[in-house]
């Protein structure tokens, strides 16, 4: 179905770039990058696409030929039993050349298929044209943005001393359906005490008592685009001294972070302009994971802000900064908000 309205830009750039890297045609196997070029929603493994750079055409399941005419009919339709099978067909029936596909996102099965027809897997794909967003994907993520933001101010103000980290997990995800959200089955992280220093804790039914540190952590999708977000924060009037003294060594590297995260920076960098504040604090052995991911339509995809990540960011990636810090045995601090990388540093989405 449709689920998002279509940026008919994000297409005609996509068969741009097919002319630009002569390629003849492109077959796309995978339901999120097919969400991004057509706006239509298939479940995993459902559709194939054979795009050239002036046609597109569907190969799917004869229950959605109906509606794809009525929201996409830019796409030539065809009801299939085997989808990859079809585009390769069609692409021999049009004698299209130098035909490709992402071979990260295809099936083993369907690479047979692919290899068989003489398709070559290349450096250009959907996956990569996403990184950069378009000014209609910002706008949309800042919406997200602002609903996860008023979210984290609603559990503040619900959590109360005796729930369960289960109820308070319950509560964020029932508050997200009413601003017509969700969180799109990936896990609500709600950790109480100690619980807080595992980076992606399961929700238990562990109590929250007075003086105890809280994080929660969780995504919403809306129209079809992510948002993330973590908060740390102590439970009662009277956080320890080494509770406040660790919060405001993550806020420094959050906010360091963001400021750094401009088109020109290497993930790399990027994730060691946070890490270096947190080791000089000598808590760099407790920062136990990358500053950050890429997020879009889906919550973790790529550029990320990692140690092993070389290559450069561009101005409209967006990306999370969220660095922590995790003591064993005693709590864990997470603080994480989604960036735009602009020429003047990130710009916070996770605002109101």
């Amino acid at each position: 179905m449709a689920d998002k309205k279509i940026d008919a830009q994000i297409l005609k750039n996509f068969q741009k770039q097919l002319s630009k890297n002569k390629i003849g045609a492109y077959i796309v196997t995978d339901h999120i990058d097919q969400l991004y070029l057509a706006g239509f929603s298939f479940l995993s493994m459902e559709a194939a696409f054979l795009i050239t750079p002036r046609e597109m055409f569907c190969f799917t399941r004869d229950l959605y030929i109906k509606q794809i005419n009525t929201f996409c009919p830019f796409m030539n339709a065809e009801c299939s039993l085997n989808y990859a099978a079809s585009a390769a067909q069609k692409a021999g029936k049009m004698k299209l050349k130098n035909v490709c596909f992402d071979a990260a996102k295809t099936s083993y099965l369907d690479g047979k298929i692919f290899d068989a027809a003489g398709f070559k897997p290349s450096v250009f794909t959907p996956a990569k044209m996403r990184e950069v967003k378009t000014a209609a994907e910002i706008k949309t993520m800042r919406r997200v943005g602002q609903i996860v933001f008023d979210i984290c101010g609603h559990i503040k103000k619900f959590i109360k001393t005796g729930m369960t980290e289960i109820e308070v997990a319950a509560e964020i995800d029932r508050y997200m359906k009413g601003w017509g959200v969700t969180s799109s089955n990936y896990p609500t992280i709600v950790c109480f005490g100690v619980n807080s220093n595992n980076a992606h804790h399961i929700p238990t039914d562990t109590k929250l008592k007075d003086e105890m540190p809280v994080l929660t952590d969780f995504v919403c999708l809306y129209k079809g685009y992510f948002s993330d977000i973590t908060r740390s924060w102590w439970h009662g009037k009277k956080p320890t001294e080494e509770y406040k003294k660790v919060w405001n060594i993550v806020n420094a590297a959050r906010a360091a972070g963001v400021k750094a995260a401009k088109p020109g920076i290497t993930g790399k960098e990027l994730d060691l302009t946070a890490r270096d504040i947190i080791t000089a604090a000598g808590y760099g052995k407790y920062f136990i994971h990358r500053t950050g991911h890429g997020i879009g339509m889906e919550p973790h995809e790529n550029p990320c802000a990692q140690s092993n990540n070389t290559e450069k960011f561009v101005e409209n990636n967006v990306v999370t900064i969220e660095p922590g810090i995790y003591l064993p045995g005693k709590f864990g601090i997470r603080l994480e908000d989604t960036v735009v990388i602009s020429k003047t540093g990130g710009l916070i989405l996770t605002k109101p």
